[in-house]
């Protein structure tokens, strides 16, 4: 996931995430969060647009001991091809 992240913060330097939500249950947490920015350099092979982007991002986590032992993750990359106006290259 590190190059996955890497990829995503150099095409949208200005990234900001915002957490809308945070539950907790006994040893869960779920976080509802917005990730904004411009894209000013490439993402999955499209080039830089200089479009703005912003997208919803879902992350459960359970933390037995107070250390994260498991995580599902989801973020919406459809929303995000949508404002670029493109989707990846394979």
């Amino acid at each position: 996931m590190v190059p996955v992240f890497a990829d995503l913060a150099a095409a949208l330097p200005d990234m900001h995430i915002e957490i809308l939500d945070m539950l907790v249950q006994d040893n869960r947490v779920g976080v509802r969060a917005e990730v904004s920015g411009m894209q000013d350099g490439p993402l999955m092979g499209i080039a830089a647009t200089k479009k703005p982007v912003c997208f919803a991002i879902h992350s459960f986590h359970e933390l037995p001991d107070g250390r994260i032992a498991k995580t599902w993750h989801l973020e919406d990359w459809l929303s995000v091809f949508r404002h670029l106006g493109e989707t990846p290259r394979v």
